[in-house]
């Protein structure tokens, strides 16, 4: 790549890893924002899954919006939205003021992200494509594993007071720099082909009926009866099924639709969005468990926790810059191979937690985690885009995000009925080493159903290679 290669993709990547380390940065600042806000927990579920259920039900559309208006633009209005909103987040005094800023903030993201990808996809052909791609798994993975550390650390320096507001406020000095070079470095669209009508009703019902699933999961449980998560639940499968046959009408109508057929028409563009959505909900709700139980449970500082935090990401970023030559090396699958190194991390993992063992115990499994997660990313990424058609590179780009920010949600949410529930309620430590055990046979599963969907993208691919 050139310099001016370099640039650019600097700059593009600077929002995908915003949106990743806004995710993962307040976790570390729970136990500080519970303190400071009386926040509920799940008040604080919502806090880390809000901004998920915000950015998965708008991912499609904003990449949709992309592709109609220009990339470039919404890249930048939506970078300008981000900052504003991470701004809010940091001046919310209470934790349900919290919880609205956030899922403002994962709105503003889903404008964001999906222009990251599309871009990429079109400034980087050829062979600086996969590297492009490749850099931005790695921004990915390095914006979770430094959104602990970097959270820890402003938390611990405490710069005029902030605290954990600072989490929020640094972005907004980024988005600002990001915007000035973004305006110089990218290039303008060039006038879209397709119409510009926007699929307003499929955007409600996709937005509704991912709120209606994460909600019984996160906050419902503490604020809503059970007969109310219920009919939630299934208002969620109505609302999907009401989506699908909105887009089978409006596309036999000729009318403008959400998600184009030809594209969720191709089977390994399937499968490649679903093993995203599995793997994404196995590493964020790692990264939750992990994060609470260093904390709440081994006692250690935020900044502690970042640091721990930071072994994994030393393996994480090995794996991901070894990758392809472990790969040519072994004349393995690097995702199938990164799903069982996964697995051999979790499981001795869960025996460390097993016999209360702590944190310099732990060490060892994280960077086999770390890597397992670094030799999985990048190639899933571009595994899963690999047959887009160009001129619907935004709205492919809106479903893979979406299927990340989804299974964020999910994972997060999914944890949350067993290992959240019982964390804020009185227990001993041993009970408390028991549930993170059992979270982390959950994610051994997460990562086995991984290296099935890739064996099944390998195998099916190959005919038609």
């Amino acid at each position: 790549m050139t310099l001016l290669d370099s640039a650019r993709l600097l700059v593009i990547l600077a929002g995908a890893f915003m949106v990743a380390l806004d995710f993962f940065i307040v976790l570390v600042a729970l136990p500080s924002i519970a303190s400071e806000t009386a926040a509920t927990p799940g008040q604080l579920q919502l806090i880390v899954a809000g901004y998920g259920i915000a950015n998965a039900a708008g991912l499609i559309a904003g990449g949709k919006l992309g592709d109609l208006f220009g990339r470039r633009q919404m890249f930048l209005g939506g970078m300008a939205l981000f900052g504003a909103t991470s701004v809010a987040c940091g001046l919310a005094t209470s934790g349900l003021m919290l919880v609205l800023m956030r899922f403002a903030q994962g709105a503003s993201g889903a404008l964001l992200h999906p222009q990251v990808l599309a871009l990429l996809g079109l400034n980087f052909p050829g062979a600086k494509r996969a590297r492009a791609f490749a850099a931005y798994a790695m921004a990915m993975g390095l914006a979770g594993v430094m959104g602990q550390v970097l959270g820890g650390a402003l938390i611990e320096i405490d710069f005029a007071g902030t605290g954990w507001r600072s989490c929020f406020f640094i972005n907004a000095p980024i988005a600002l720099v990001a915007i000035v070079l973004a305006t110089q470095l990218l290039e303008r669209d060039p006038p879209s082909t397709q119409g510009r009508r926007i699929d307003v009703w499929g955007m409600v019902l996709t937005a509704a009926s991912l709120t209606c699933l994460i909600v019984p999961l996160t906050y419902g449980r503490e604020a809503l009866s059970g007969l109310w998560n219920i009919g939630l639940l299934v208002a969620s499968a109505v609302l999907f099924v009401a989506f699908m046959l909105s887009q089978r009408s409006r596309s036999m109508a000729k009318l403008s639709v959400m998600i184009p057929p030809e594209l969720v028409s191709v089977r390994l563009f399937r499968l490649g969005v679903g093993t995203v959505l599995v793997f994404y909900a196995g590493i964020a709700s790692f990264y939750f468990v992990l994060g609470l139980h260093l904390q709440a449970t081994l006692g250690a500082s935020p900044l502690g926790s970042g640091l721990v935090f930071a072994v994994l990401g030393a393996a994480f970023f090995a794996a991901s810059m070894g990758g392809a030559a472990i790969g040519r090396t072994l004349k393995r699958p690097l995702v199938e191979m990164g799903a069982l190194v996964l697995i051999v991390g979790h499981v001795a993992q869960a025996l460390v937690a097993s016999r209360g063992l702590g944190i310099a115990a732990m060490l060892v499994p994280l960077l086999i985690e770390g890597a397992g997660i670094g030799l999985i990313m990048a190639p899933l990424v571009s595994l899963a885009l690999s047959r887009t058609p160009p001129q619907h590179a935004g709205v492919a780009a809106g479903i893979l995000s979406t299927m990340q920010s989804t299974g964020n949600a999910l994972g997060v949410a999914a944890v949350g009925l067993s290992y959240i529930a019982g964390l804020w309620l009185p227990a001993d430590v041993q009970s408390a080493h028991a549930r993170f055990a059992g979270a982390l046979g959950f994610l051994a599963v997460l990562a086995l159903a991984v290296w099935y969907l890739a064996r099944r993208i390998r195998v099916e691919a190959a005919p038609a290679a």
